[in-house]
């Protein structure tokens, strides 16, 4: 493991997360690709921890987090997950981020959050 990392229960399994900064800032939520983990945003982190509250987690199936065999690993399952991820951090508005998969997950829960402010979107060639 690159780091430590919180784990939060949801219905589907623990999501493990990397939480930085104090969560009386406003919040950054870092959401990654497939095939990827938290780990792709390690460099950013450590740069956006001083000002806002980092929450960027493994999405199910990913990284540390669990991985069952029975669970919805679709876009909407995911953006559910997360959406339950925030209400049990106690985020309340907050900037999305994702990159690639996560980007879409992000663009759904900014659309679906009742106080979420912010999306943006990442997407990457390789050369």
């Amino acid at each position: 493991m690159w780091t430590e990392k919180r784990r939060v229960a949801t219905r589907d399994g623990e999501l493990a997360v990397v939480e930085r900064g104090d969560p009386g800032s406003p919040a950054v939520v870092l959401l990654h690709g497939v095939g990827t983990s938290s780990f792709l945003w390690r460099h950013l982190i450590p740069l956006l921890a001083p000002w806002t509250h980092v929450v960027a987690p493994d999405l199910l199936g990913a990284g540390d987090s669990a991985k069952p065999t029975e669970a919805d690993y679709g876009l909407d399952g995911h953006v559910a997950r997360v959406r339950e991820l925030l209400d049990a951090l106690e985020v309340g508005s907050s900037a999305v981020l994702g990159h690639a998969h996560g980007g879409g997950v992000a663009q759904r829960v900014a659309e679906l959050a009742r106080a979420r402010e912010a999306l943006a979107r990442v997407q990457t060639q390789r050369a």
